[in-house]
């Protein structure tokens, strides 16, 4: 099979033609490989470009220094990966590989120049295709017809490749989410699935998120979410979630602000509780912020459901959590997780508008002014500051520096040796 000449130029850029006719004058064979392929057989543009050669690392590297072309990443090296930079641009080339051992997490590999045996090592015969110069497509295990059908199925037997690399069970429900035309699965393929699902449990945290955060905002979402969590599979526990994942409530959020929703908005909607969101990043390893943005949802939820169409509390809640916070979060973080947290009970449209472009009032009082007032310091200036933004809130933000710095000596301060929430500000 061809691809249309003007989708193939497309894709071929200045620096892809160089690239590929280094290799050609080298007699070295250069394709596209996996999603790219793919992609364009859907008429979606690729993001990036993967390529495979039959030259070794070896050939690859020397090739690239006798044409003074810069390589970096040079760890990938031993995955048989060589990076390199033409013109600006970045060019991953792969050398051709068959497994020769694989334990279910790691692969010993062993170099090739056959292009069949290197499709055979691949997951999923949808990423199996090569594409050549000329819009060529190599299609060794019916990958031409999986795509053209929106399947999706395991090259070879399900279960052996699943144990293979027990990654590719999150790969198998990305995909299936992003292409397949029903949402119909083969029973075959959850039974090898559920089988050996255990195995999970071994993938590297960063790997397991880097997936699974995919599925979350992808294409079909609630249905995938759905089969992997439903009797089918049963996969919560190997995912750090609790068993009574609420998908209702996902899927009808999902279903009004899919496109809005970011992943870890989506895990908040299927947990419950607090110590949902911290068994979910013993598991995953979140980031800081995405941390931060679960526990937010899950503490504000209840609140936020009652309010969720009145204008004015979500105004407040933007003074209180942008103004009255005191610990170096930036406001635009802040105002974004309230943003998600409005997605996610379902806050009208124009409402989330509005407070997208609400001017919150700045409380101007800092520590270094209650130091010139000669107020007490340490946790001491922390509760002034926490007194005084009250009766600033209090005068509906009326009040000027001057007028509030005459309380910082106040004799109703509260309890100054209270520890302070630090997500929060208030005394705990």
């Amino acid at each position: 099979m061809k691809l249309d000449a003007l989708e193939v130029e497309k894709l071929f850029t200045p620096q892809l033609h160089k690239l590929f006719k280094l290799f050609q004058d080298c007699n070295y064979e250069l394709r596209i490989t996996g999603g790219a392929v793919r992609d364009l057989m859907m008429g979606i543009q690729p993001n990036d470009v993967d390529l495979a050669s039959t030259a070794t690392i070896t050939q690859m590297k020397e090739l690239f220094e006798s044409h003074r072309i810069w390589m970096v990443h040079k760890k990938g090296e031993k995955h048989g990966t060589v990076t390199c930079i033409i013109d600006k641009t970045s060019f991953e080339i792969t050398t051709l590989r068959i497994d020769v051992f694989c334990d279910g997490h790691l692969a010993d590999v062993k170099y090739t120049t056959n292009w069949e045996l290197d499709a055979n090592r691949r997951d999923l015969t949808v990423n199996s295709l090569f594409l050549g110069l000329d819009g060529t497509i190599y299609d060794y295990l019916g990958g031409i017809e999986d795509v053209q059908k929106r399947r999706i199925r395991f090259i070879g037997d399900a279960e052996t490749r699943i144990q293979g690399d027990f990654h590719r069970i999150l790969r198998y429900f990305r995909f299936f989410g992003r292409i397949s035309a029903t949402e119909e699965h083969e029973k075959g393929i959850l039974e090898a699935i559920a089988r050996n699902k255990h195995g999970l449990k071994g993938i590297i945290k960063e790997r397991t998120w880097a997936e699974f955060k995919k599925i979350l905002i992808g294409r079909m979402a609630p249905a995938v979410l759905r089969v992997m969590f439903g009797p089918e599979c049963e996969l919560q526990e190997y995912l750090g979630l609790p068993k009574a994942v609420n998908l209702d409530r996902f899927q009808k959020v999902y279903e009004k602000y899919g496109s809005r929703l970011e992943s870890m908005t989506s895990v908040a909607l299927l947990c419950e509780i607090e110590g949902h969101i911290s068994a979910f990043h013993r598991r995953i390893k979140l980031s800081s912020d995405e941390k931060s943005l679960g526990f937010f949802i899950v503490r504000e939820r209840v609140e936020a459901e009652k309010n969720r169409n009145d204008l004015n509390w979500w105004k407040e809640l933007c003074v209180e959590k942008e103004a009255r916070l005191r610990q170096g979060t930036k406001s635009d973080k802040t105002r974004q997780r309230i943003l998600q947290l409005m997605i996610s009970v379902l806050t009208e449209e124009r409402l989330i508008q509005e407070i997208e472009n609400y001017d919150c009032p700045k409380f101007q009082v800092t520590g270094t002014d209650l130091i010139k007032a000669n107020a007490p310091e340490g946790l001491n200036m922390e509760a002034t500051l926490g007194y005084l933004f009250d009766i600033w809130k209090n005068s509906k933000y009326t009040m000027t520096k001057e007028e509030i710095l005459k309380h910082a000596l106040d004799s109703g301060i509260p309890d100054r040796d209270v520890e302070l929430d630090p997500l929060y500000g208030k005394p705990k």
